[in-house]
This record gives structure tokens, C-alpha cells and sequence, in this order.
């Protein structure tokens, strides 16, 4: 995974927080000539879309995380797995309820 600075926090970016995927909302540099610097960042959890606020240093790594968006059909219920197809693939995908 690539790792990117602090100040270089951009909406839409998808970082590693906590062990958790996280989309930026906002960021914000601040501090100017005695005052310290620092990145201030709005999140939001993936999937489960909570929000989150963090202040970082800016010289701070972080890990970007590449996602990537399907299309997917819901096709049947396997236990407790829900099985979908990739319409463009044909390939099945089990995700646990």
C-alpha cells in the first residue's frame, strides 16, 4: 500500500485508521510561522459510514487504501452468507450476513 503525508489529506481519499477503511470528508492545514502546524481531517467509516475527526501532525504517514467499486446481484442466501453475482464477470461473491 502507498503511504501518503498528513498535509496531503484530500477529499475522497481512502486511508488505514485504526485497523478501519476510511473515506475523507474534509481536511484542513493549519498554523503559521510560531504557531505548530497541523492537519485537522473529517471522516467517514467504511461500510459502516460513521464519522470521525482526527488532528495529525503533518508530517504524519498515513496507508491509502484502493477500493473498487462493482455492481453487484443479489442471487441467494446460503446460511448465513449472502451470495452475489458480478454481472460483468460471472464471478460469485460471499459476503456474511
Amino acid at each position: 500500500m502507498a503511504e501518503i503525508q498528513a498535509r496531503e489529506l484530500r477529499p475522497g481519499v481512502n486511508v488505514l485508521l485504526n485497523g478501519k477503511i476510511c473515506r475523507v470528508m474534509s481536511s484542513e492545514h493549519t498554523g503559521t510561522g510560531k504557531l505548530t502546524h497541523k492537519t485537522h481531517a473529517v471522516f467517514r467509516t467504511i461500510p459502516d459510514d460513521k464519522p470521525l475527526e482526527k488532528t495529525f501532525h503533518p508530517d504524519d504517514k498515513l496507508q491509502v487504501v484502493d477500493l473498487e467499486r462493482r455492481k453487484l446481484t443479489f442471487s441467494y442466501r446460503d446460511g448465513n452468507v449472502m451470495v452475489f453475482l458480478d454481472n460483468s464477470t460471472f464471478d460469485e461473491h460471499r459476503i456474511a450476513e
